[in-house]
Parts: C-alpha cells; structure tokens; sequence
C-alpha cells in the first residue's frame, strides 16, 4: 500500500540525520558521543562479555543507528559492525572510513564475513548486527507492521553456532 506523504517525508528526514551523524562522526570526542544520548543496560553488556563468547548487538533502522556501535567501542570494548558492501567503492571507503573513526571495524557482506564475525567473537568482541534489512535477500519471511517483510535470521543463528550472548541496542535522540 502506498503511505502517507508526511510518512515519506518522516522516514527521508530521519535518513537524513543518520547520514548527517555519520558524516560528523570524526569530529566528536568521545564524551560528545555519550552526551547525544541517555545509556542505559551498560551492565547488561558486561555481564554478557563476561562469559567470554562475544556478543552479537542487534538493532534496527531507528534513532541515531550509527551511535549504538560508536558507544561502544569508544568505551574501549573491541567492536565490529557487519555492513552492506556497496557496490561504489569509494563509497564504500568513505562509509567504513567514518564508521571507524571511533574504533569500530566495519566488515563487510561477503565472502569471508562468517569466519570474520566468529573470529571476532572468539575474541570476546562485541559485533552489531542490523535486524531490520536483509541485504541478502536470504532472511526470514515475517508479517511485519501487517506486511509481508524478509528480516535476517544471522544473527540467531550465529548464537546458535557460537554461543555468543544477543543483546539489543538502539538509540534515540535527545
């Protein structure tokens, strides 16, 4: 079905600031990042590190989506975020330079991205995974908002076959 004008408007708008925060990245410190936003459940993260077997963070396409992996690793916590590999490369290059101006190392879909996220979690890192866009087209068909939608299964799966803690983790702008 098609959807409301001032709904297009809001989801564009909303793209618009995560790239804008994305595009600022470099330039904020460490306690700038944290005064964006309110933290809460850093307890839960370390609680699910202390078992040693990595933990996949889970999000979605809502707040500030390039905040939640930021925070974390500029806490000093080794973290990894599984991103689509676009087919413009210096794209691409601009996007993972950004996103890893805080310590974050971006790995890309692909070939080799499994053995990249396991090795990550063999290390007690924390990887972020999105929830919400299956860029493989090879996720789960689910009623979502009462619309079909294919949402990815990784990263159950990658706990299953690890035995990685899964935690969610979203942000919202002040």
């Amino acid at each position: 079905r098609r959807p409301p004008a001032r709904l297009v408007r809001a989801v564009f708008q909303h793209g618009a600031r995560n790239y804008y925060d994305l595009l600022r990245l470099p330039s904020l410190s460490p306690a700038a990042l944290r005064r964006l936003v309110d933290i809460e459940g850093w307890e839960h993260l370390a609680a699910a590190r202390a078992d040693g077997r990595g933990v996949l963070l889970v999000t979605a396409h809502l707040g500030s989506v390039n905040l939640v992996g930021q925070l974390v690793a500029s806490s000093g916590c080794p973290t990894s975020v599984v991103v689509e590999a676009l087919a413009d490369v210096a794209v691409r290059d601009l996007l993972c330079q950004l996103r890893a101006s805080h310590g974050i190392r971006p790995l890309l879909v692909g070939p080799g991205v499994l053995r990249d996220i396991r090795a990550a979690l063999a290390r007690n890192e924390v990887v972020g995974l999105f929830s919400d866009r299956d860029v493989t087209g090879q996720g789960i068909a689910v009623r979502f908002f009462d619309a079909p939608a294919r949402l990815p299964s990784g990263a159950a799966h990658l706990a299953l076959w690890t035995g990685a803690a899964v935690l969610p983790a979203f942000t919202a702008r002040r």
